[in-house]
């Protein structure tokens, strides 16, 4: 099936945006209610763009945006209605990569998919299978997860894992890392933390402190470290959660505020009703949208700019100027800051500075 959608004519762009990838959250609906949830999915968001609008978008972004690589993730994408349309007019467009729990993976899509495969697939476990299903709130979803890998395996698609590590499951991490590689069902695992974000809000007491990501590594390391698989050799690489060694050496600044000589170059985050982000952290709040992707044209990146400077000046002024350490974090995580009033982590033991983003440990093949 295709969907015939009739481009309007579109004046050119008033900003260039070079982004290196570009993340499009096809829907909010869901079948899992994942307690760590950033978006909150569940149901279908008010104003989401239907299947005609979401063509359309693609053709925007490959239009006015210089990026070659689309992550399709949601909500759950594969439960979006025509997805088999929108997959293929993604991929005769872009570089696709698939995010995706593996519920809503039907005969007709493993067809298409057998045929047609993603760049990657990449899906994401909560602990062994009785603290995923419980965590998930849904039964059995551990194994529709893990045969979602298998299938994508089979394809010949590189597959990855994002594992979320907390304090209910920090134990049972080793024993899922040492099972996903001994089966082969990843080519690469990276190891999140909980953020306090959406749904992550009600369970900020599961958050790992900067020792426990430690001991966390050392043990994967002392584990896995130069284990051959059949996909080859992989390594752990270190977290961006430590001090840097030198106080005077600042760690990159927030993504939100990357430019060059006035060409956005950060991530950009598409949610389900079109509106653009630069952080899926500060998403749905218009004030901090770069404008909306069926309105490509009327990005203003001056206002977005003032929006977000002005606000990121005055949380640094209320939480941070005092601090001995900010000048090596300028701030940590703005989205944070606009949740919580702080980086969340400004009370960890052995605190280590840096964007959220960047506070993952990973796993490579």
């Amino acid at each position: 099936m295709t969907l015939s959608v009739r481009l309007p004519e579109r004046p050119e762009p008033a900003c260039r945006i070079a982004s290196s990838i570009v993340t499009f959250m096809l829907t909010n609906r869901c079948l899992h209610q994942c307690r760590h949830c950033v978006a909150e999915s569940g149901d279908v968001l008010d104003g989401e763009m239907d299947s005609q609008q979401v063509v359309e978008s693609l053709h925007n972004i490959k239009d006015a945006l210089d990026v070659s690589r689309v992550i399709l993730s949601g909500g759950e994408p594969l439960l979006k209605k025509d997805f088999a349309a929108i997959y293929t007019e993604a991929r005769s467009l872009f570089d696709v990569y698939l995010i995706s729990t593996g519920l809503g993976l039907t005969p007709a899509l493993m067809e298409l998919f057998s045929s047609a495969p993603p760049v990657q697939f990449r899906s994401s476990f909560y602990g062994l299978p009785d603290t995923h299903d419980s965590f998930c709130h849904r039964r059995n979803a551990f194994s529709f997860t893990k045969r979602a890998l298998e299938f994508f395996a089979r394809t010949g698609a590189p597959t990855a894992a994002n594992i979320l590590c907390h304090k209910e499951n920090v134990q049972e991490v080793p024993r899922l890392v040492e099972s996903l590689l001994s089966e082969h069902l990843v080519d690469e695992i990276r190891l999140i933390p909980v953020y306090p974000f959406g749904r992550g809000r009600e369970i900020r007491s599961l958050v790992l402190g900067g020792e426990d990501w430690t001991l966390l590594e050392a043990d994967l390391l002392k584990r896995f470290a130069g284990c051959e698989t059949s996909g080859g050799r992989f390594v752990l690489m270190e977290t961006h959660l430590r001090r840097p060694s030198d106080p005077e050496q600042p760690l990159p600044r927030c993504s939100v505020l990357n430019d060059s000589d006035g060409v956005f170059t950060s991530p950009v985050h598409i949610d389900a009703d079109g509106d653009i982000y630069s952080c899926l952290m500060i998403g749905r709040r218009p004030q901090f949208s770069l404008g909306n992707i069926l309105r490509i044209w009327e990005i203003d990146l001056d206002r977005y700019y003032r929006a977000i400077r002005d606000e990121h000046a005055r949380v640094l002024e209320e939480s941070c100027s005092s601090c001995a350490a900010f000048g090596s974090c300028s701030g940590g995580c703005f989205g944070s800051h606009l949740t919580l009033g702080r980086d969340y982590r400004c009370d960890w033991p052995g605190l280590e500075f840096g964007c959220l983003a960047s506070a993952t440990a990973l796993v490579q093949l």
